[in-house]
């Protein structure tokens, strides 16, 4: 703060200078009082003077001072200021009712840039000083040098549990840190020793104990299995078939299914049927050599017509024998002959009649054996009548349907027994 004072006299003492080798000008009478500083920065606590001139003589006994802010700064009747805390104030002067420029005045305080610190025994920290927003070397000291030391650049040692405050100081203004150290935790040392080995389907545990005393478990995952490449037990046409898996750790099996086959059959070969006995189509399995069969039924006797071969009597029963066309077996029935009616019927037949010229007399071949009967009949006719007064002559021949007549017959028919 002296180099500072000294600053601002040397420089009012230039311009004192300076001001004297210049001649008074007619516009002295309306200078206003110039404070010779434009800004100071000081601490909290410290002081420095301001010094007035007013048409270049020293006025700072006779000057009024004012601040912006007391609580910052303030400023005695013979221009001294004095830092109250950090801050910014702003100071003027009034000579003859005239009233100078502001000059700055900042209060400046040292700041770290840790308020607290939390170490473990052994480990360090940097704290930094700033001032005005500058970075400062500061004077750094612990309360507690045994918990927490620190040098001169500010870094912090823990040295053992408890707490400590490191003070930073600069232009008489300081700023605290308070650092907290905590014991390093003491580690364990286990011994292990598995107590349960894992199967392949269960979980081991591995069992550790301290030197202390203190005693914990862990978990060993079970295994799980091993499975070998299985061996295969073939399906069949009719049978499912399977693939065996043994676990090479436990011996423990299990099985996949393999699905059955099923049969292929071929087209079968036939025995045929006869009349009396069944015939079949038999199919084989081309894999497995079963066979399965269809039913083809018996064909059944196919009967002739029969032969009488016994002509029955008034007092017996004839024999007639029937023959099977297919295989040759017989069967009589006994019987005998019954009257039976066959019944009349008439006939439409399409026939040639042939007419004389003459007397129209007709000759149909349906009257006669055939139409060259008919034929034949017309010319006797006609040779029969020539000498008559009116003779015969000439024939036409027309197309006719007819009605023949055939009267019912009996015949005898061959009636099986009852």
């Amino acid at each position: 703060m002296k180099k500072t004072n000294k600053i601002l006299t040397a420089i009012v003492m230039a311009l004192t200078i300076v001001c004297f080798c210049q001649p008074i000008s007619a516009s002295a009478a309306s200078a206003k009082p110039i404070i010779k500083a434009t800004q100071a920065v000081i601490s909290k606590g410290t002081t420095t003077k301001v010094k007035v001139t007013y048409n270049k003589k020293n006025v700072t006994n006779k000057a009024k001072f004012k601040t912006s802010n007391k609580s910052v700064a303030t400023v005695s009747k013979k221009g001294v200021v004095t830092g109250k805390k950090a801050g910014t104030a702003y100071i003027t002067a009034t000579y003859k009712g005239k009233t100078s420029k502001k000059v700055k005045i900042t209060v400046a305080q040292v700041s770290l840039n840790k308020k607290s610190v939390k170490l473990s025994v052994g480990k360090t920290a940097t704290l930094a000083a700033k001032y005005n927003k500058k970075t400062v070397k500061a004077t750094f000291k612990s309360s507690n040098p045994a918990v927490a030391s620190v040098n001169k650049a500010g870094v912090i040692s823990a040295k053992k549990a408890g707490t400590a405050t490191i003070t930073a100081t600069y232009k008489k203004t300081k700023a605290t840190c308070k650092v907290s150290v905590k014991a390093e935790p003491v580690k364990h040392i286990w011994t292990e020793k598995i107590t349960k080995q894992p199967t392949c389907t269960e979980d081991g545990v591995k069992t550790l104990t301290c030197s202390c005393g203190e005693v914990k478990t862990e978990v060993i995952q079970k295994l799980g299995h091993a499975w070998d490449n299985g061996v295969v037990t073939e399906a069949t046409c009719t049978e499912d078939g399977a693939k065996t898996y043994t676990c090479t750790r436990c011996g423990e099996v299990k099985s996949e299914a393999i699905a059955k086959l099923g049969h292929v059959w071929d087209d079968g070969v036939i025995t045929e049927p006869t009349c009396t006995v069944d015939g079949a189509k038999t199919y084989t399995c081309e894999k497995c050599g079963e066979t399965k069969s269809e039913v083809i039924k018996a064909t059944g006797h196919t009967w002739d017509n029969g032969v009488i071969t016994k002509e029955p009597t008034d007092t017996e029963s004839g024999v007639k024998t029937y023959t099977c066309t297919k295989c040759g077996d017989t069967k009589d029935e006994n019987g005998h002959y019954e009257k039976q009616e066959v019944a009349g019927w008439d006939e439409e037949k399409l026939v040639d009649v042939n007419i004389c010229n003459t007397c129209k007399m007709e000759f149909s071949e349906a009257d006669y054996d055939g139409f060259e009967a008919a034929l034949e009949a017309l010319v006797t006719h006609q040779a029969d009548n020539f000498d008559s007064d009116t003779p015969c002559g000439g024939y036409h021949t027309e197309t006719r349907t007819i009605i023949i007549h055939h009267d019912p017959t009996y015949e005898d028919v061959w009636v099986a027994d009852k």
